[in-house]
């Protein structure tokens, strides 16, 4: 009996998906004499996956690239006047991941904005 299933996702194919969708899809560029956009976004995604800091990533990737440089190339990279340009690549991003036979309506939803719980 398989208890993983034969066609199961493993993390290094979304890891590979996401770099390339992110490549493909967002103007983020971090050129630096260490750093380049590929690395930059790898390790992103490397702290995002892992739940882990830039500092974490960083020294695991041997000192390929300080967390500050890191820092440095994606502050000038994002700048908040961008956000949202950011936001609306992003979207682009997920939005170009979806599967064609997936619905695409949209949704409705209710919020309550008050801290009241509701009986």
């Amino acid at each position: 009996m398989k208890i993983i299933p034969e066609y199961a996702l493993k993390a290094e194919d979304v890891r590979g998906l996401m770099l390339d969708r992110m490549e493909k899809h967002l103007t983020l560029k971090t050129e630096g004499c260490r750093s380049r956009t590929h690395q930059a976004l790898n390790l992103l995604l490397k702290a995002t996956a892992t739940g882990s800091s830039l500092e974490a990533v960083s020294a695991d990737s041997m000192g390929s690239v300080a967390s500050n440089t890191l820092r440095e190339q994606l502050n000038t990279a994002l700048p908040v006047e961008g956000l949202r340009q950011q936001e609306a690549e992003m979207n682009r991003a997920l939005q170009a991941a979806i599967p064609g036979g997936m619905p695409r309506g949209g949704l409705e939803i209710a919020i309550g904005t008050h801290d009241e719980p509701f009986y």
